[in-house]
């Protein structure tokens, strides 16, 4: 993503990722979500090469889920979309192409635990989430557009007229790495909205970021989808 915010430039490569590719691993990785990030904390993680290109979802508790935030960070296994082959499921040594994404979502079933004991999880206490990230999921696959992180970089300097929107609403203190963020980017647009639902920061149409409660906390996939797009000026 571009204009200082979110350090993940894009840029041409030899055998650039389409669009097509990029959708389907987006859906994969939500079938995954609303199956098993509630009770089961597991979250479809998207990671970026150094280069700016979306590269690989990966499927863990680590970040979701504090009873189990030691596990690896593929610990259930990653869809990589590098490669001629195009999405490809990988379990240990199993790999396959997202045909075989039901079955990988049944799997799972046995990791889902009672909600006992996970207060102070991610999983239990962001109840928006799965709704934001269907919502997202559906951004991304109308508009080629939109490019969607989770792993944002946040410094507290002065960059291209402004500061990082995370630093300048006082949500980050220090330059640090943050994983509770959505960051949506299309086209000159940008939004920052937390996996809670509970805060959104847009950019006005005076250039300036502005930050709004939590106005999509109990809203729908619909409404949270079309809050986006308003934000984003895509319709």
């Amino acid at each position: 993503m571009s204009n200082g915010i979110v350090d993940t430039p894009v840029i041409e490569q030899d055998e650039p990722i389409d669009h097509a590719m990029i959708v389907a691993a987006w859906e994969a990785a939500n079938s995954v979500v609303q199956a098993h990030y509630t009770e089961g904390g597991i979250d479809g993680f998207p990671v970026f090469s150094e280069q700016g290109q979306l590269e690989k979802f990966l499927f863990t508790r680590r970040l979701a889920c504090v009873v189990h935030n030691s596990d690896l960070p593929d610990q259930f296994g990653a869809i990589e979309l590098a490669g001629e082959t195009g999405p490809r499921l990988i379990k240990g040594a199993d790999v396959g192409g997202l045909d075989g994404i039901e079955t990988f979502v049944s799997n799972l079933d046995e990791f889902d635990e009672a909600l006992a004991g996970h207060e102070r999880c991610w999983h239990r206490y962001a109840a928006q989430y799965p709704r934001i990230y269907q919502a997202v999921t559906n951004l991304v696959s109308r508009f080629p557009q939109v490019v969607v992180a989770r792993e944002i970089y946040v410094d507290k300097e002065f960059v291209d007229g402004t500061y990082h929107p995370l630093y300048l609403h006082s949500f980050v203190q220090e330059p640090m790495m943050v994983y509770d963020w959505f960051a949506i980017e299309a086209d000159e647009q940008a939004v920052f909205l937390r996996i809670t639902g509970e805060a959104s920061i847009f950019r006005s149409e005076k250039g300036t970021w502005r930050f709004v409660g939590a106005v999509l906390k109990e809203r729908s996939t619909e409404e949270i989808e079309q809050q986006l797009i308003e934000w984003l000026h895509l319709g």
